[in-house]
């Protein structure tokens, strides 16, 4: 009678048993990262020239939809209105890519970090936090290769305007184009 109790028991339990196994991936996981430089053209708010430099980023994409991103951008290398203008960003964030379409990858970003500014002529030079809503479209070249149109919107609430003008704050924005490899 007892084997027969075991038996019937462990019958009734083999299906809860077998739906608590994991299936398998179809694909693998999404930890890739992506490390690219960029060439920038900014309008930096506080003259009319506007500043172009390089950049470099990395994208660690943390889901399917969700990567984590860090840049770093160096306007006035290129070109500058008296040579010594420059500003370097230091910023990261999150990146959110709502669909991908064949080969296109549109996303949205909020970034945040530092900003160093040299002021052109003798203004000075100041240091600020700053914070950067964008977006763009990543283009995957193929399965290593990716190019990139970005724009983005810094605020620097606390940055100092042009002596003897309001101090409202600088809200320099540009465009970027880069070129990216997956590292894994």
């Amino acid at each position: 009678m007892i084997k027969r109790f075991l038996l019937f028991t462990s019958l009734l339990l083999t299906p809860v048993a077998m739906h608590a196994q994991v299936a398998p991936a179809a694909k693998g996981g999404f930890s890739n990262l992506w490390v690219g430089g960029e060439y920038s053209t900014f309008n930096p708010d506080y003259n009319q020239q506007r500043l172009t430099g390089i950049g470099v980023y990395a994208d660690y994409d943390i889901t399917h939809k969700l990567s984590a991103e860090a840049e770093a951008r160096f306007l006035g290398v290129i070109t500058s209105q008296d040579g010594n203008e420059t500003q370097k960003d230091y910023l990261i964030g999150a990146r959110y890519v709502p669909i991908h379409w064949r080969r296109f990858s549109p996303y949205v970003k909020l970034l945040a970090g530092g900003v160093w500014i040299q002021f052109p002529g003798t203004i000075g030079n100041g240091s600020y936090f700053a914070y950067a809503p964008g977006g763009g479209v990543d283009y995957r070249i193929s399965n290593r290769f990716s190019v990139r149109a970005d724009y983005e919107y810094q605020v620097l609430p606390s940055a100092p305007n042009i002596p003897n003008q309001s101090n409202n704050g600088l809200t320099p924005n540009g465009f970027s184009f880069g070129v990216a490899y997956r590292v894994f």
